[in-house]
């Protein structure tokens, strides 16, 4: 069985030479980082290796060659990957698949009293820890900070999640309602990043699909557009149903789908900004106007609603009203558009 393990350590750590370039940073990151560390979100699992230890007398000691294998593989191979970081999620979520196996190894290690007072404490900790990810929306944190820092070194502890986390959270509590802006609360003038670029102070933050509170009984609470979950998901399939039939040209389709769903909500921003790219593709530049700037008054952080402001002033032959408003398309957290493109455009309008 040993022998097995080592060919399976051996057999995943060649996979992942094959296609990553070898790098430390993975294997600190994962391990120890504030953005992704697994010491952060499971502490429990550093009593792995004593559990471990601790099986290698017992009758179950042919399982450790396995499981420690098994997670020692796993670890190199994701370590080991150029995206080990899994996106734009709440903790290393590729680790996923081998928790059991490390909280098996580390449930050796408590047997005895002092033991499993100390697993308690990693177990509370770690609960604290996520408890982060449960009371806060984990996108929020990422449309916070991309507002302010265009490109965040997650890497760097006051960009990483867990004290940015805490920050919106802090900020939050701050509030003295729960339909108080945050932009409002001092503390939002100082995230974790401040104290590298004092000029980052992030948008406000106006994004009714995505509230910074994520529990949903704290969201009925909201002033907001979405009274339930059912109603967002019908609008948004409405939307990319609509862009569809955009762009096959069936204008008339895509304005009837687009029409449907402002008579459900007439402040949705990505409607009305979408009916007026309907009204641009048709050269109805007034009307196109009147959306675009409806859609930015109501959501001041909605990239095409300036994207398409840009567009009109550009055609209106408006170039200062047009750089103005991909200047301000900049401050965005630009999630539906190319920085690069925004700005090629600024510098072909300054020529």
């Amino acid at each position: 069985m040993p022998s097995l393990g080592a060919f399976c350590v051996i057999f995943f750590f060649l996979i992942a030479l094959w296609f990553s370039k070898p790098t430390l940073k993975g294997f600190r990151e994962l391990a120890f980082g504030w953005d992704k560390g697994l010491l952060w979100f499971v502490p429990l699992v550093v009593l792995a290796p004593l559990g471990a230890w601790k099986l290698r007398k017992h009758r179950l000691a042919w399982v450790v060659p396995s499981l420690g294998a098994c997670c020692v593989a796993y670890f190199f191979l994701i370590a080991l990957w150029g995206g080990f970081r899994g996106g734009n999620c709440w903790g290393p979520r590729l680790l996923m698949p081998e928790l059991p196996l490390l909280i098996l190894l580390a449930g050796a290690a408590l047997d005895s009293a002092k033991m499993r007072v100390a697993g308690t404490c990693l177990v509370a900790a770690g609960m604290a820890v996520n408890l982060l990810g449960v009371l806060i929306q984990y996108q929020s944190y990422y449309i916070a900070v991309r507002s302010a820092v265009p490109n965040p070194d997650y890497y760097n502890i006051d960009y990483a999640q867990i004290p940015g986390h805490f920050w919106l959270l802090r900020v939050e509590l701050a509030k003295e309602s729960l339909n108080e802006p945050e932009e409002k609360v001092a503390l939002w003038q100082s995230p974790p990043w401040i104290a590298q670029n004092a000029k980052a102070i992030p948008a406000p933050y106006n994004r009714y699909e995505q509230p910074i509170l994520n529990p949903w009984w704290l969201r009925a609470f909201l002033k907001s557009p979405w009274q339930t979950r059912a109603d967002r998901w019908y609008l948004r399939t409405l939307m990319e149903i609509a862009i569809i039939k955009y762009q096959a040209s069936d204008l008339r389709s895509a304005m009837e789908l687009m029409n449907e769903g402002l008579a459900m909500d007439p402040d949705y921003a990505p409607l009305v900004a979408a009916k007026g790219m309907i009204y641009y593709t048709t050269k109805d530049l007034s009307r196109a106007q009147a959306q675009f700037e409806r859609s930015v008054t109501i959501n001041p952080e909605y990239d095409l609603g300036w994207y398409g402001r840009g567009l009109v002033m550009e055609s209106l032959g408006n170039t200062s009203l047009a750089v103005q408003s991909y200047q301000r398309l900049l401050k965005t957290s630009m999630r539906n558009l190319s920085r690069e493109e925004i700005e090629q455009r600024l510098a072909k309008l300054a020529k």
